[in-house]
């Protein structure tokens, strides 16, 4: 009985960690391809006449802010009173499922963050558990009003500040 002795070889070493690396980028690839095609979510409901609108005002965008592991999405949108809605996906399916009974349905005229979950693993203050209204907040930033500049002046060789119809000295008294 003859016995065959395998050699390993730098070459085949150097093959063996080309495959493993090619192997790699093709499931980075996948990985990419899946996170590309995830699914896509619109508010369908009175406002659209109830028909699925591809409309960047109706899609949902997916909430960085969600706690760890759980997939939630959101849309800040003007609603009036009694406007009813549901959740579509690009598939056709409906959040929450059932008939009219099971639709969200705002009181009140307003800006409002809507919360999807398509998990429904939103908890017992959740809309059949995969959905979450609340009125949005404005920005800070919306609220800030810009301040008046203050101007350098030079009058008789001394520096003055104004600012809001006061002037100031360089080291900040008040002047008349």
């Amino acid at each position: 009985m003859r016995r065959t002795v395998t050699k390993t070889t730098s070459s085949t070493i150097k093959t063996q960690q080309i495959m493993k690396k090619t192997l790699l980028a093709i499931c980075a690839l996948l990985m990419t391809a899946l996170a590309v095609n995830a699914a896509e979510y619109y508010l369908i409901g009175s406002m659209t006449g109830w028909t699925r609108l591809v409309d960047a005002k109706y899609k949902f965008v997916l909430n960085e802010k969600a706690e760890a592991g759980v997939t939630e999405y959101m849309l800040t949108i003007d609603l009036e009173a009694n406007a009813a809605f549901k959740v579509i996906s690009d598939t056709d399916e409906w959040f929450p499922s059932g008939g009219e009974e099971n639709n969200y349905v705002v009181t009140t005229d307003g800006k409002y963050d809507i919360y999807f979950r398509p998990n429904n693993d939103g908890d017992g203050a959740w809309h059949h558990s995969c959905i979450y209204v609340a009125p949005s907040t404005p920005s800070a930033l919306g609220e800030v009003a810009a301040e008046a500049k203050a101007v350098k002046v030079i009058e008789n060789g001394q520096m003055f500040i104004e600012r809001n119809g006061i002037r100031f000295n360089i080291t900040g008294a008040a002047v008349k």
